[in-house]
């Protein structure tokens, strides 16, 4: 034999097995003594004894409540899970918003084209009252396309020029 083979193995080597073997008995020592929750996500289909029936949302979202239980009889038109309306209500108030803004926007472009199409000559801040605003339209929203409405009718008049 040589003392080759005979030589002890390298320190390195046995921190190295000892961190993998504490690291492994630490995990299984914790998973045994915490809960672990599991979230799932994905389709689903409920089967019912006699024939399948797909139930799917009408629209994607998180469900807030769920109204019956395994095993429990439903009737026709029976709520069996509500859906979080959070996401929905945010959006359709973005939406709403969006839709002033445009509808504003709207009344500046048709007075330009109305200015355009009759060949005015008026001071750009006189022809600012011939815009017609929505009711609902947000003052803010207002000046902004005032604002405007004075700038594209000096530009336009420049052009012109």
């Amino acid at each position: 034999m040589t003392t080759d083979s005979l030589r002890p193995l390298s320190p390195t080597f046995h921190l190295t097995l000892l961190a993998v073997t504490g690291a492994f008995a630490g995990t299984i020592t914790l998973a045994s003594l915490l809960d672990i929750e599991v979230v799932a996500q994905g389709q689903c289909r409920v089967v019912p004894l006699g024939r399948i029936q797909v139930v799917q949302p009408e629209f994607a979202g998180t469900i807030s409540a769920i109204r019956t239980s395994n095993g429990n009889r439903v009737e026709k038109g029976e709520i069996l899970i509500e859906l979080d309306t959070r996401d929905a209500v945010s959006e359709r108030a973005a939406l709403l918003a969006e839709r002033r803004q445009l509808t504003v926007e709207d009344a500046r472009l048709q007075a330009l084209q109305d200015l355009v199409s009759e060949r005015l000559d008026d001071a750009p801040d006189e022809l600012v009252s011939r815009i017609y605003f929505p009711p609902n339209s947000v003052g803010s929203d207002i000046a902004e396309q005032q604002r405007l409405f004075v700038a594209e009718v000096s530009e336009y008049y420049a052009s012109l020029a």
